[in-house]
Parts: C-alpha cells; structure tokens; sequence
C-alpha cells in the first residue's frame, strides 16, 4: 500500500471515529423542551440556537470567540436588535468584525480574549487552513503562537457596566472550560449559556462540565454536533 493510501485510510478512520463520538454525544445530552428557540447563523460552523423568547433590544449580550467569518453577532443584532459585545484575540477575527462593526454600530468589538483572569496568553495558529481560528489551547499540535491580552468575563461587565448577561456564546476552541469554570466560580449572573465544544476531547470531559451547570441551575434545551464541534444551550432555572 502505498503512503498516499495509507494517509487516505488514516483520515477516513479519524472521520469515522469524531462522528462516532458526535453521535455519542447527542445521545448522551438530554435537553428539555423550551419555547421560540430560533437558529442563528450556521450550526455547522459559527451559529447557535439561542432562546428568542429571552431576548430583545435591552438584553445583554456577550459573545466569547467570533472566528474568521464574524460568527454569530451579526445575526443576533439583526434578529433582535440589541447590542452584542464581542471579544476575540484572533487577527483574523479584528479585520472581519471591524467591517461588521463599520456597517453595524450595534457590535461592540474587543481585540481580546475573554478568559478566566486579566492575562496574557498563547493563541496557537490553526494547523490547517480554511475557517478554523486562532486557538487559545492547542488541540491539534500546532508550532506557531502568539501573545494575546486577555480579561475576565467579570472585569468586562464591571467596565460595561452591566450586572447580568443575557445570553454568553462561547466559542473558544478550547478554552471553554476555563469560562465554565470561571462562571461557576464567581457571581457572574449568565441568564443563558451557548457552548462551542471544540474537538477533540473527550466526551467525559464535556459531560462533567455540563453536570456542573447542571448542578448549579443551567439546564440543556438545545443540543448539536458532528466531527468538528458539539454545541449546547443551556438557560438558568
């Protein structure tokens, strides 16, 4: 066999296995039934089901990770009109969101990452081109980085000047357990959550955080994956 081949079979069976484990994680996630949950965006890349009956022109709120193609800001504004406060460290992401933001007044965009502590950070450059983003945790064994400044979800608000958010997306390629943790951790009043579990990672590690914001009132109502990333969107009960 040749090497060309081997790769192919390589491939084919990785494929095989993260829709194994997509597959396995829908099964596993149990969501309940919760009204007007509307899709923003493209669940298979940037997008999120979000709760609409939770949100309108006043609601607060913040999105974790907008990616190279803007993520899922833009059609939150447009859908209900409010502002929506955008941080990501991503080069890529600046010069994508600066043009939303030129048309778009209502997206507020930081060139930081939203983390656990007020830091500086590695954000590890993806390994392959197309969309995927810069990463703050190196999932796939990349050799090139950067430092990025980065502040806490709670610093943000303080400086807004809010004492609640509506709804947090998150989509931080890795570093979504530090938010969890950080949400868990401190007074943050998060009213809903959207998670971007990035791949890979063990399906354990996933169900354990999902069973801490269980354990603290967020309950699942929405839920997505496939090979290259599991979603989930939890309110507060």
């Amino acid at each position: 066999m040749t090497a060309g081949a081997q790769g192919a079979l390589r491939r084919a069976a990785g494929l095989l296995r993260d829709r194994q484990q997509a597959a396995a994680f829908r099964r596993a996630v149990v969501t309940a039934p919760h009204p007007e949950m509307v899709v923003i965006g493209d669940l298979r890349t940037s997008g999120f089901e979000v709760p609409a009956g939770n949100l309108g022109a006043d609601s607060v709120v913040y999105v974790a990770g907008a990616g190279a193609d803007g993520g899922v800001a833009p059609g939150i504004v447009a859908r209900f009109g409010c502002t929506v406060h955008v941080y990501d460290a991503d080069p890529r992401a600046a010069e994508h969101v600066a043009r939303v933001a030129a048309r778009e007044p209502r997206v507020a965009f930081q060139p930081v990452a939203l983390w656990d502590s007020a830091a500086t950070i590695t954000v590890h450059a993806p390994r392959l081109g197309g969309y995927q983003a810069h990463r703050p945790t190196d999932l796939r064994g990349s050799h090139e980085s950067f430092s990025a400044p980065a502040r806490s979800l709670t610093a943000a608000l303080e400086d807004d000047g809010h004492d609640h958010v509506d709804l947090l997306c998150v989509a931080v390629d890795g570093a979504e357990y530090r938010l969890v943790d950080h949400i868990l951790r401190e007074p943050v009043d998060v009213r809903a959550l959207c998670l971007r579990w990035a791949q890979p990672a063990p399906l354990e590690r996933v169900l354990e955080s999902l069973g801490r914001l269980r354990g603290a009132g967020f309950e699942p109502v929405a839920r997505s994956g496939d090979a290259a990333a599991w979603k989930t969107t939890l309110v507060r009960l």
